[in-house]
């Protein structure tokens, strides 16, 4: 897999049981990826961002804890949820 940016790419080789395999492959046909190495490129590409995105919520999560609530925010939120409360009954009414 060439790309055009300064990287260094490490070659592997992998084995994958046959059923695995042929979902790949039929997958990759699907998504008209053209080569194996674009594929699992994807795939490794894919997991990373979900993981790292797992990351940086649970990250979020305990910055935001740290931090409390101030007065000024607290009335801010619930006069917004109150304004979104009223538009949603007026429109399912």
């Amino acid at each position: 897999m060439k790309d055009n940016n300064t990287e260094h790419h490490k070659r592997v080789s992998i084995s994958l049981p046959s059923h695995l395999f042929d979902w790949g492959e039929a997958t990759r046909a699907k998504q008209n990826i053209p080569s194996r190495s674009k594929f699992i490129a994807l795939l490794y590409q894919r997991a990373y961002d979900e993981i790292t995105y797992q990351d940086r919520i649970d990250r979020y999560k305990a910055a935001y804890a740290k931090t409390p609530v101030t007065p000024e925010e607290e009335i801010l939120t619930n006069a917004s949820m109150d304004l979104l409360a009223e538009d949603f009954s007026s429109e399912t009414r």
